[in-house]
């Protein structure tokens, strides 16, 4: 997609920041996907297990298809930064 049609679809240039108590649903939804992707990453990076029940599904999702992965495949570097 190209910037202008992406552009030409929102509503405004300023970034709207909504606080979390409105129970905004694409907010939940946002929350849905990045809570169990931050504890896979910082599980992985230090060497644990995922133990996440409820993410799982979630997290096997993102690995097998929406990590970025070097040439040998390995998504450490590439597609997992930590940014304490």
């Amino acid at each position: 997609m190209k910037a202008p049609f992406i552009q030409a679809l929102l509503s405004s240039k300023k970034l709207k920041i909504k606080p979390k108590d409105r129970n905004i649903t694409g907010l939940q939804l946002a929350d849905l996907i990045a809570h169990p992707s931050a504890l896979y990453v910082r599980q992985r990076l230090n060497g644990e297990s995922f133990r996440n029940t409820f993410g799982n599904r979630i997290v096997e999702i993102l690995v097998e298809s929406k990590y970025h992965r070097d040439n040998s495949g390995l998504i450490v570097g590439r597609g997992i930064k930590f940014l304490p």
